[in-house]
């Protein structure tokens, strides 16, 4: 691969729990690397660590999440 992911997020989306685990779990699979993936945005802060804790959950310094206004924007480190 070139370094882009297959299955992008548009940066004006917000994911619920259930797309971003969903997403998770495809990217896992598809992984050649250990990377910065992006996850996509939350509506809450509470949803975007649900997702940093699903399996594979992300250790200490494995994941970014900004805050930005409502929205909450996630990369994880898989």
């Amino acid at each position: 691969m070139t370094g882009q992911q297959k299955h992008e997020v548009p940066a004006d989306r917000v994911l619920s729990v259930e797309e971003g685990a969903a997403l998770k779990q495809e990217v896992q699979g598809l992984a050649e690397a250990t990377r910065w993936r992006w996850q996509g945005n939350y509506a809450s802060p509470v949803d975007a660590a649900e997702i940093a804790n699903r399996p594979p959950a992300q250790t200490a310094g494995e994941a970014i999440f900004a805050v930005n206004g409502n929205v909450t924007a996630v990369w994880l480190f898989f």
